[in-house]
Formats: C-alpha cells, structure tokens, sequence
C-alpha cells in the first residue's frame, strides 16, 4: 500500500511540476523572448527562427533522449520523464493554443497610437517598419527647450506588438520621447496580420 502511495504521489508531483514549468515556459520565457538551457532552450531558438510550437518540439527532440535513457537510466524513471515531457508539451500546447485564441479576439482588436518624438527619425522610421510593415505618418518638429530639429512619428499597432516595438525605440534611440495612447478605431488601411 505504501509503494502504491508513493507512485501517486511521484506522478502527481511530476504532473504538477511539468504543468508549472510549461506555464512559466509560455508565460515568461517565450514572451520576452529568453532561453533557457537544455531541450526547451533549444526549442525556443528553433521556435523564435520557424515559428514551430515548442511543446512539439520538446517532444521531438526527446524521443532520441529517451531511447538513450532506456538503455542507460532504467525504466521506471524512463517512464516518469516520459509523463513529463508528454504533460509538459501537452500544457505549452494549450496555453500557446488559448494565448493566442485570446490574443485573436482581444489583443490584435486593441489598438494603441504611438507619438515617437526622436532626433533619429530616419533610423527609427527603418527599424520599425522593418518590425512590423506598418504605416508611419513623419512630422518635422522643433524642441522647445533646445531648439533642436526633430521628427515626430505618429503610427498604429496592435497592444501584441508593443514590447517589440517599445524595445526596437529603445535599442535605436534610447533618448526617444513616446506618447502610447489607447485607439478606439482605426479607418482606412490598417494591416492585421
């Protein structure tokens, strides 16, 4: 009775663990774009450069794993990695599934306008096209302290686009002055995808 207690209790905790690690995986590491070591930071990179799930690639790049642990490791915590990895890719999965089923009703719904004032407004006008293939309308502008010649770049984005694009301003010109608003509709052309 004692031994059929602790097997419950070992796949539960392993349940449970690898449920954590796949929502932390999604919730953290993917978004913001980190990597961590090992099986999923390999997935990652592989998922960040082809756009691949990387619940299914952590179980592709297992397979050959397990059959090494097989032959080295013992069964029993061959089998306990195996309920691992299959609960693990299964809760990425769903939480990458639901993400972006919310990210479609809601998050590309939700439109912000950016202001950019920026004395590197060619390079910024590059750097953010280039990000997203969005529209940026460019007025010249004038400091008012310094008076100093800058561009005010005015542009449309869906809320899932803004920490790449708040980190492509900063990365381009960390002195950049951004007015972040909330748009409630937005006419004419205006790219979804």
């Amino acid at each position: 009775m004692l031994i059929l207690f602790r097997l419950i209790y070992q796949i539960i905790l392993v349940g449970l663990c690898s449920m954590l690690f796949g929502f932390a995986y999604n919730t953290f590491l993917i978004p913001h774009k980190l990597a961590s070591g090992g099986v999923t930071g390999i997935a990652f990179f592989i998922h960040h450069y082809l756009h691949i799930n990387t619940g299914l690639i952590v179980l592709i790049i297992n397979i050959p794993l397990l059959i090494l642990g097989i032959k080295y490791l013992g069964k029993r915590f061959i089998l306990y990695t195996i309920y691992s990895v299959v609960v693990l890719s299964y809760t990425v999965i769903a939480i990458y599934v639901a993400g972006r089923a919310v990210d479609m009703v809601y998050t590309n719904q939700n439109k912000l306008t950016l202001r950019i004032v920026t004395e590197k407004g060619d390079e910024l006008i590059d750097a953010l096209i280039h990000l997203h293939s969005r529209g940026i309308t460019v007025h010249n502008a004038e400091g008012a302290y310094a008076h100093k010649p800058k561009k005010v770049l005015t542009t449309v984005i869906t809320r899932f686009e803004l920490n790449e694009t708040k980190h492509t301003i900063k990365i381009t010109d960390p002195h950049a002055f951004v007015n972040i608003s909330q748009t409630l509709e937005v006419m004419g052309r205006f790219r979804k995808n």
